[in-house]
């Protein structure tokens, strides 16, 4: 065991040797990845998406923005909310008054462009992040009122989408998804009324040219 400890010891040392040889040889900075071949920029913009909540059709409108890297891989956020008005049965609520379902999540947002140089081509993308359902009275501006019946909730979305390159700065998206909701404990919702599919438009503003 000696023997062969002494021998790890001496190859370790050796290898050190190489490494500042090296060092020497050349006053270039060394590094893991070439940025030569790494193209960073970004996009963002609105979205409207269309679905249905309760066996009611819904509608949610939100927005996003990533880092682009190479034109093809994109990382960032993402987020939307419930515009449509959806009621719960008065006689359930604890708050009789409020009934109005508010559903809203955001999150990471991450995919692959495929073939982004094409005029019309794809991506598939994932929104996974947390949100939450509650309900407010309709009569009242929902932002300056007080919701109860909160559950908090997590909430993953994968899509595939169509995008058309309308210029180097802007391209229109269309595509479809399911949203998985899950965490739900109030015994007011059920994911069967928040798991639904989901089709969504928009308009993305950004550089999507390779040489810029």
């Amino acid at each position: 065991m000696k023997k062969q400890i002494s021998i790890i010891l001496v190859l370790f040392a050796i290898s050190i040797v190489k490494l500042q040889a090296q060092e020497g040889d050349s006053k270039e900075p060394q590094f893991l990845f070439d940025s030569e071949n790494i193209q960073i920029s970004g996009f963002g913009g609105p979205t409207v998406g269309f679905s249905s909540l309760d066996n009611d059709f819904a509608v949610f409108t939100g927005g996003g923005g990533a880092m682009l890297i190479n034109q093809k891989f994109f990382l960032g956020g993402y987020g939307e909310g419930l515009s449509t008005q959806h009621q719960i049965n008065e006689t359930r609520v604890s708050c009789p008054d409020k009934n109005t379902i508010a559903f809203g999540y955001g999150g990471f947002w991450f995919g692959y462009i495929y073939k982004p140089h094409k005029l019309v081509h794809v991506n598939i993308n994932t929104v996974a992040g947390w949100g939450g359902i509650s309900l407010y009275d309709d009569e009242f501006d929902v932002a300056n009122m007080e919701h109860c019946d909160k559950d908090n909730v997590f909430v993953v979305m994968p899509k595939i989408e169509m995008e058309v390159n309308l210029t180097s700065w802007m391209k229109f998206t269309a595509g479809a998804g399911y949203r998985f909701t899950g965490g739900i404990s109030s015994p007011l919702y059920s994911q069967k009324m928040f798991n639904q599919p989901n089709i969504r438009l928009g308009v993305m503003f950004g550089n999507f040219s390779p040489n810029n």
